[in-house]
């Protein structure tokens, strides 16, 4: 593959591996700066991209590829970079936000608010398991323990489960109790050891996280000497990921070569 006169490339493809990995890795080679909102492929590959980033002294940016919108990437790196950081959680996936909330709200079962939510283009027509079994939500917190943690990106296999056992007599219940049923994202260190992870948790009614209903995506960090910082805001489509992307470049365009995870990963 030959790049050439190019300063800036951005990679929106999607997938893991093949054409995308192939992509990035040669304009890096080539010292082009690389914009990308593609969570599978960094989540996946992010610590050797972010050496070969680093080694041809130009930017691999991803703000887009966690929490749509929501900075929360460049907040991590920037502006609590001397914090320390102990835990990040939250809900990560809008579709399946959205489907918790619908059901509850429309009183109806999960297959056919799903059938609304590929309507609406909240989740894909095809096949929209990524989304709805966890995998989703968990490539983003690998992404987010790295940069919170300092550390490369996990390989180990974390609890993931999903929306798709949950039907309404089971919000219905919660309810009952006082709860709300919400898809989170969770990644914390307990023990001087990092725990990751991704599943169904009953939320008070009454909490800030209980309340974050429909599309919405919301981050909340506990760090020292911060406390508790919270990010709330759309997760998906092409208003909240056309700001994440124009963000990466503005920083590119202003001269700022920075280390892609905040740190050094040599």
């Amino acid at each position: 593959m030959k790049i050439k006169n190019l300063d800036i490339v951005i990679e929106a493809i999607g997938l893991s591996d093949g054409i995308s990995k192939k992509i990035i890795e040669t304009s890096l080679k080539n010292k082009i700066h690389v914009i990308t909102p593609n969570k599978a492929l960094i989540s996946k590959h992010g610590d050797k991209l972010g050496e070969l980033a680093e080694k041809n002294k130009v930017n691999l940016e991803f703000e887009a590829s966690v929490a749509g919108g929501i900075p929360i990437v460049r907040t991590i790196k920037e502006g609590l970079a001397t914090n320390k950081i102990t835990k990040v959680y939250g809900i990560l996936n809008g579709t399946c936000n959205y489907i918790m909330s619908e059901m509850e709200r429309a009183k109806d079962s999960f297959k056919n608010v799903l059938k609304m939510a590929q309507k609406l283009g909240y989740a894909e027509p095809g096949n929209p398991k990524l989304d709805l079994n966890g995998y989703d939500a968990l490539a983003k917190i690998k992404i987010l323990t790295s940069l919170a943690f300092n550390k490369k990106i996990s390989k180990s296999e974390c609890l993931m489960e999903g929306i798709e056992n949950i039907d309404y007599a089971d919000i219905k219940i919660a309810d009952q109790l006082d709860f709300r049923i919400k898809l989170l994202g969770i990644t914390e260190v307990i023990n001087n050891s990092i725990f990751e992870r991704v599943h169904p948790c009953l939320v008070k009614k009454d909490s800030y996280i209980g309340n974050v209903d429909g599309v919405m995506n919301a981050v909340i960090l506990n760090g020292s000497p911060i406390g508790e910082s919270v990010l709330q805001g759309e997760g998906a489509g092409p208003g909240p990921t056309s700001s994440a992307l124009m963000s990466d470049l503005l920083s590119i365009l202003r001269g700022n070569i920075k280390y892609p995870f905040g740190i050094s990963k040599k």
